[in-house]
């Protein structure tokens, strides 16, 4: 192995410098692709707006006959006061 690098050209040296530069930031690349956090964040916080969602709809659908109930007496009221 020793003896195959010394070998090497300069020509041929440029370009295993390029290839070794390419794959160093290639690692330093995916290092912080690894490291970003953002992505995940991004996503817990659509799983909490989901789950706010669905429990408005649920509870929209629970007391949805009560909140009704609740305006129609409050129209009959006004109603029968003449507003």
């Amino acid at each position: 192995m020793m003896n195959l690098l010394l070998q090497v050209s300069p020509q041929n040296k440029r370009g295993l410098l390029a290839v070794e530069n390419s794959m160093l930031k290639l690692l330093a690349l995916r290092d912080a692709y690894l490291r970003d956090r953002d992505g995940a964040t991004a996503i817990e916080y659509g799983l909490i707006v989901a789950a706010i969602a669905l429990a408005i709809v649920a509870l929209i659908f629970t007391l949805g006959d009560r909140i009704e109930a609740g305006f129609q007496g409050i129209d009959d009221e006004l109603s029968a006061e003449g507003l």
